[in-house]
């Protein structure tokens, strides 16, 4: 499911408006498998508490710091899951979102073994700070 904050192009004249209104809504009981939001802020939602989420800023960024760790790891078909997975969350967040994210290991990719997942989310999390922590 996608959340789109701005109507599309060809919908903005006939709606008269440029943005759609999107703040204050409360996901904090969701679980949010294949929802993407796109032109949102975030940080003006209310989410999961759950461990295994969080709201994040400066995805490159986190990205980049994380790429020594998946770098070190010895399974080529993990590091290549891994960068992929970092590469189209980056791509997303700095197309949609303004370099924010909600994160959870399934993110990190889904192909990975479930503890490196989380060793992932735990390192991509602590690179820089968190919008939100859950």
């Amino acid at each position: 499911m996608n959340f789109w904050g701005r109507p599309h192009d060809h919908d903005r004249a006939a709606l008269g408006r440029d943005r759609n209104a999107f703040t204050g809504n409360d996901f904090t009981a969701a679980e949010l498998d294949g929802v993407s939001f796109r032109h949102i802020d975030l940080r003006a939602q209310r989410f999961p508490g759950l461990l295994g989420y969080a709201l994040l800023d400066r995805i490159a960024e986190r990205v980049s710091a994380v790429l020594p760790l998946v770098d070190g790891w010895p399974d080529d078909e993990h590091r290549q899951e891994a960068r992929s997975a970092l590469e189209f969350l980056a791509d997303s967040a700095y197309a949609w979102n303004d370099d924010q994210a909600l994160v959870s290991p399934a993110r990190m990719g889904r192909k990975l073994p479930p503890a490196l997942r989380e060793e992932l989310f735990a390192a991509f999390r602590h690179t820089s700070s968190d919008t939100f922590r859950g």
